[in-house]
């Protein structure tokens, strides 16, 4: 077990509170992501036509799951092009020509 210092967070999720234990340096991230879910379930919950709060939750974790799944894709995305830009300048910068030349002045 962990000693790091503990701390107790009550989040509200769909109307409902729970307590949660966790270190302190988690405590403010557990609470953002409590409100992002209870923002999330609010809308599933709002725009669909089921009250059962089991398959609202259901459909805002597929909802979640795609968002990072897309947010991972892009990310994956960005760093081949940082990859193939970051090798693009390497080579640049090995040229005899991309060097300084004092002497061309």
């Amino acid at each position: 077990m962990s000693d790091a210092p503990q701390s107790t967070v009550e989040v509200t999720l769909l109307g409902k509170r729970y307590t949660f234990r966790c270190t302190k340096k988690q405590s403010a991230g557990l609470e953002r992501a409590a409100r992002y879910l209870d923002q999330a379930l609010t809308g599933v919950r709002e725009h669909s036509q089921t009250k059962d709060d089991g398959k609202v939750a259901i459909m805002t974790a597929l909802n979640i799951t795609h968002e990072m799944q897309q947010q991972m894709e892009e990310k994956k995305k960005l760093e081949k092009e940082v990859a193939a830009l970051t090798e693009r300048i390497e080579q640049a910068l090995a040229r005899p020509d991309a060097k300084d030349d004092d002497s061309s002045q």
